[in-house]
């Protein structure tokens, strides 16, 4: 088992600083997310660990998921809400954890009937998530309670959601 870390820089790319270091860790963070609404508030997902928070702006993290990694299932997704307030992630097991008190606690959710290691928030309705993986695209209205299954055009793997107009998506 080896480590995995976190860097920051502040000159653009020129130099790095390591921030955080999970030891033991055998794989990679995923996505890394500010909160909107506040900048200090900073959300590493760990493949291993599942979700970390510094409210520091990367001074320290703290583990404040309540996903437990059994096997090949990892932590892959993470999306919040413009206020901050809501917090989505996802694994490759297809679990749909969501906060609504800023990563306080958290819920697990109706399971996503397909892997969406992507995950995007609409941005005027915390309640719409988007969750995709290559043609898969998966669509909550009620915080993940239920799914609806739509389809990317063929040979897309990534997607996107316009700000201001949340039925307009975008696939490459």
């Amino acid at each position: 088992a080896g480590t995995a870390e976190l860097h920051r820089t502040t000159d653009g790319g020129g130099s790095w600083s390591q921030l955080f270091q999970l030891e033991p860790f055998f794989a990679n963070y995923g996505p890394i997310q500010f909160d909107p609404a506040n900048p200090n508030r900073i959300y590493a997902l760990a493949r291993d660990s599942g979700l970390w928070r510094s409210t520091d702006g990367g001074a320290s993290f703290v583990n404040i998921s309540p996903f437990t990694p059994v096997g090949a299932n990892y932590a892959t997704g993470l999306a919040i809400s413009a206020d901050g307030n809501t917090i989505y992630y996802s694994t490759d097991g297809q679990q749909f954890f969501r906060s609504t008190n800023g990563g306080a606690s958290f819920s697990e959710r109706t399971a996503m009937p397909a892997i969406g290691s992507r995950l995007v928030v609409d941005p005027a309705n915390s309640s719409v998530v988007y969750a995709g993986r290559f043609s898969t695209l998966l669509k909550t209205q009620n915080g993940g309670d239920t799914w609806l299954a739509l389809t990317l055009p063929s040979g897309s793997n990534d997607f996107a959601v316009t700000p201001g107009s949340p039925n307009i998506l975008w696939a490459n």
